[in-house]
């Protein structure tokens, strides 16, 4: 994937960058990476980015969401999924996925849950058990970020002492004169 991404990069320059920022972020992280190897100028890689994010990343995002939240296509939504079921062989585990009642049932009941909440009846559930790791991995990035300046900084400082023993040394120890 890393050498795709950089032969693309280096064959299309700001195109590769504006197709990748209409994707979703992991691929767009690794592009901004890729960019800032080949030291691509500031103006070629933002105008792309603001283009592929701020307007066709947006539009794309827009229609799908309306799409899932709007009842004016619960339809359609029940038709794509029906089809997708027929293809995958989940019918061998539930018999009631094929049955079109239960299927509008049950997005109609997620969607209910999307717009208005549902408070979960465990006192401890998957995401607020997934909101504290997420914490815990912000806060070990953090500290391993502050750690990683103040080793440079004391790497600076030691470099710094050294090179002064290393001139009052050399300044201390006589010079042979040359015949």
């Amino acid at each position: 994937m890393k050498i795709w991404m950089l032969d693309f990069i280096k064959k299309y320059g700001s195109i590769s960058v504006f197709l990748l920022s209409c994707w979703p972020n992991v691929m767009f992280d690794l592009c901004g990476i890729c960019c800032g190897h080949f030291l691509m100028p500031f103006q070629n890689f933002f105008i792309p980015l603001v283009l592929g994010k701020a307007i066709v990343k947006t539009i794309i995002q827009s229609f799908f969401l309306i799409f899932v939240f709007s009842n004016n296509y619960k339809e359609l939504q029940l038709k794509i999924i029906q089809k997708c079921l027929s293809i995958l062989p989940l019918h061998l585990f539930s018999e009631n996925l094929s049955d079109e009642s239960f299927l509008e049932s049950y997005i109609d009941e997620k969607i209910s849950i999307l717009k208005h909440g549902k408070k979960s009846s465990s006192k401890l559930n998957f995401m607020f058990l997934f909101n504290i790791f997420f914490c815990v991995l912000l806060i070990v990035f953090f500290i391993s970020c502050i750690n990683q300046i103040a080793q440079k900084y004391q790497k600076n400082v030691d470099e710094e002492e050294l090179e002064g023993l290393l001139k009052s040394k050399n300044e201390m120890t006589p010079r042979k004169i040359k015949k």
